[in-house]
């Protein structure tokens, strides 16, 4: 099994709107250490820092389908939901059996209308997610039903399922 992260790049048109022109990379310290965790479990993965490399869209769909993930997760801000969603969409174009996942602060809070407005998304992370990641990767390793994985949204049937919260880590 392959994860492949991508940490998204700005909203388009975000600066424009606000009237100003920035550029901000920070290092995508979450997928990090979801990596990690999924190293420890002889997951294969791989990561994109988009912001940090100026990739567009089009370069950042190139990636993706040169590492060929079954699984594709993306941490999520406000500021990069809709660049995530776009390129998950596009993704979804051209290998519907990916698995798309969306975690991080954005996803937690947004979970259900990510899914209701998203189809391209497949999963949202919710809170902490080195547990979560893990268990989520055995459950689609070996094919079992998602219900089983705690901090968790997806689709089921047309409806959306929220499974119960995974307990806080007391010490990272």
């Amino acid at each position: 099994m392959k994860f492949s992260f991508i940490s998204a790049s700005p909203n388009e048109g975000i600066d424009e709107r606000e009237g100003r022109k920035s550029i901000a990379a920070f290092p995508p310290l979450s997928i990090l250490y979801l990596a990690s965790v999924l190293e420890e479990i002889d997951v294969e993965v791989s990561v994109l820092d988009q912001p940090a490399l100026g990739l567009t869209v089009e370069e950042t769909l190139r990636w993706v389908e040169k590492e060929n993930p079954d699984v594709l997760g993306f941490s999520t801000f406000a500021s990069s939901g809709q660049t995530a969603a776009q390129i998950s969409t596009k993704v979804k174009e051209k290998n519907p059996n990916v698995t798309t996942v969306f975690g991080n602060h954005y996803a937690t809070f947004n979970a259900e209308r990510i899914l209701r407005k998203y189809p391209a998304v497949d999963i949202i992370v919710r809170g902490e997610g080195e547990k979560t990641v893990a268990a989520l990767a055995n459950c689609l390793k070996n094919g079992e039903d998602l219900k089983k994985v705690r901090g968790i949204n997806f689709r089921n049937e047309g409806k959306i399922v929220t499974t119960s919260d995974q307990p806080l880590i007391k010490d990272l």
